[in-house]
């Protein structure tokens, strides 16, 4: 991590973090996710699990991520955007692919915008490879973009 010296607190969210990680949502995604879809996670309903990182109880960054079987999927990672590029979202990305491991996991897998180039590279640095495109997977007002397929051995 970059920003060594402030190194986030990693928890697990629970239901009394769904306002918190809906607001980091809204702020680092053109498409949040809604309250009922972020609920699961923070309930752990169906194999979902969220990570929260929090700095001076602050809340900088969260994680989704699910596991069906041998497999877990990557299913958001979301970092403020004055923090972006600090390693913040490599550090949740170590720490959702250990618990994944913990919990029998032997294959990740999640899907990018095509656009995202800076989350395409850091999934790259962690081994994870490009197996394919979701045509026009993402739309917003009318228009839509590509969802680039990765994944990787656990």
């Amino acid at each position: 991590m970059r920003d060594v010296a402030a190194a986030p607190t990693l928890r697990p969210a629970t239901v009394a973090d769904l306002a918190v990680i809906a607001s980091l949502d809204a702020a680092s995604s053109p498409d949040p996710f809604g309250l009922s879809h972020l609920d699961r996670y923070c309930t752990g309903t169906a194999g979902c699990a969220a990570l929260l990182a929090i700095r001076e109880s602050e809340p900088l960054a969260f994680a989704l991520y699910s596991l069906v079987l041998d497999e877990g999927s990557i299913d958001n990672i979301a970092v403020l955007p004055q923090l972006r590029g600090r390693g913040f979202g490599g550090y949740l990305l170590d720490a959702v692919l250990q618990a994944m491991r913990e919990r029998g996991a032997q294959r990740c897998v999640l899907d990018v915008r095509a656009s995202n180039t800076a989350a395409r590279a850091l999934y790259a640095s962690r081994g994870f490879g490009e197996d394919g495109l979701r045509r026009g997977y993402y739309t917003r007002d009318g228009s839509s973009e590509d969802a680039v397929l990765m994944s990787r051995r656990l």
